[in-house]
């Protein structure tokens, strides 16, 4: 009879136990948006060669989260494709659940909306922050916070983020603040009434734990934060914006903090490897402010990193350059395709409406990316004259003509065909414009981080982050 009550008093306790155990108590889960194995071998092999600085073959440095002891992959196909889009990806993560392209927590009928992980969090007390370098209503954050709606609709995104009651908010601006034919009411207004808003790093670091915020940064690239390698001087950084939210959300009951890398993914939708690479080691960085969290509180931590896809088809490897990769090249790029028009191709273009010439450019060129125009050869010479004129007579082109398309993608054609000379040269190649559908890796420490190994979908990563969780 006494053994009957130790078995009964011990299944008893186990039952307890299990039952109120609620996994890990400090979730961070890091999206490189665009960034599939390629970019993390650039930035590795590109770090290799920048910190050893000797001649000769530099092996690739690891980065911070490739250190982490638990790898996977995870498939990215959405609901109606094999290629997805940002703002299925992220549903993917955010709710366990497929949707179809541009959708935001919405099932492909149309009929029901999802509840992300986040909302689930905060009904159980998590504190609640979202991070990102792109804007604040942009697809991947979005599927943070918002459901039922596309990506598209960026003012009911934003009114979603105004109305989640979250405690953190950084990273980019708010993209069509008065809708989309700024014919609505400022939805900063809106979004002020219930939050701290601060648009500096001098405001940032004045907030305390306690105050709801949402911290801003419209300064390049529409509302998204400056590329890392434009290097905007008093900017917060993506891991100022982590940092930050780690001080503003740690509470004893719990929290989860997404941290969004999105100009990782503008930098490859342009074939800009130097800014692609400068972006991917910005992103290190933040893993870097959640892991310094992570080594006090390793018991209670998970912190997961991965990519919602891949973008441009990238290869550490050109047909030119052989068995030869000199990705040390990428430094002598002295900023990204967006700082090259605006602040040097704009300004000569709007000077000589008449007159331009190629030659004018040979200078700023050289100093910019290290191209010496007199040393193409006459194919690349014939590309980038053509490239020229017609950034100079429609730099606006319709990119549904497929001719322009398949040759620059959307993108300016001087600054892209300069790209594709540049890129050869530090031995970076480029499939397309666009997204893949490759598997991106899955890299965890912490609480559970055994979990994400293996070869699973994504939204399995949904699953994991909740596993132990009381449902």
């Amino acid at each position: 009879m006494g053994g009957l009550k130790a078995a009964v008093f011990i299944f008893a306790f186990l039952f307890f136990a299990a039952s109120a155990y609620a996994g890990p108590k400090y979730i961070f889960l890091f999206i490189g948006d665009g960034m599939g194995l390629p970019q993390i071998s650039a930035a590795e092999a590109y770090k290799g060669a920048a910190n050893k600085n000797r001649d000769g073959f530099s092996p690739p440095e690891p980065l911070i989260f490739t250190g982490f002891p638990a790898l996977g992959l995870a498939r990215t196909y959405n609901a109606g494709s094999y290629i997805t889009d940002s703002a299925s990806a992220a549903t993917a993560m955010a709710s366990g659940r497929k949707a179809s392209r541009g959708a935001v927590n919405v099932s492909p009928d149309g009929k029901s909306s999802y509840t992300p992980i986040t909302h689930t969090l905060k009904g159980r007390g998590y504190k609640i922050g979202v991070v990102t370098s792109v804007a604040l209503n942009h697809a991947t954050p979005a599927a943070f916070y918002a459901s039922g709606v596309g990506r598209g609709d960026a003012y009911a995104i934003a009114e979603a983020l105004a109305d989640s009651g979250f405690d953190y908010f950084g990273g980019g601006g708010i993209a069509q603040a008065r809708g989309r034919n700024s014919d609505k009411p400022d939805v900063l207004k809106k979004i002020a009434e219930k939050y701290a808003v601060v648009s500096t790093k001098e405001g940032m670091r004045a907030l305390k734990p306690g105050v709801k915020a949402v911290v801003i940064n419209e300064v390049l690239n529409g509302s998204s934060m400056p590329f890392a390698i434009d290097g905007e001087k008093g900017s917060p950084s993506l891991a100022d914006h982590t940092e930050k939210a780690i001080e503003m959300l740690y509470n004893e009951k719990g929290f989860f903090l997404m941290v969004e890398g999105g100009n990782i993914d503008y930098a490859c939708h342009a074939n800009d490897a130097a800014a692609a690479v400068k972006e991917v080691l910005a992103f290190d960085e933040a893993v870097g402010k959640a892991l310094e969290f992570y080594r006090k509180h390793p018991k209670d931590t998970l912190i997961v990193v991965t990519g919602d896809h891949e973008t441009g088809g990238m290869s550490v490897g050109y047909i030119s350059s052989r068995f030869n990769a000199p990705i040390e090249r990428l430094a002598l790029q002295k900023g990204s395709h967006k700082k090259f028009i605006n602040e040097i191709f704009k300004p000569y273009s709007e000077k000589n409406t008449s007159g331009a010439s190629l030659v004018h450019m040979k200078k700023p060129v050289m100093e910019f990316f290290g191209i010496d125009l007199d040393a193409l050869s006459g194919a690349e010479k014939a590309s980038l004259e053509k490239a020229f004129v017609q950034s100079l007579t429609d730099p606006d082109y319709d990119w549904k003509n497929k001719e322009l398309y398949m040759l620059y993608g959307g993108n300016d054609p001087f600054s892209n065909e300069l790209l594709k000379i540049f890129n050869a040269g530090a031995g970076i190649g480029w499939t397309t414009y666009v997204h893949t559908g490759q598997p991106v890796p899955v890299f965890a420490i912490g609480e559970n981080s055994e979990l994400f190994k293996g070869y699973y979908d994504n939204t399995d990563i949904y699953v994991k982050m909740m596993e132990g969780k009381n449902e």
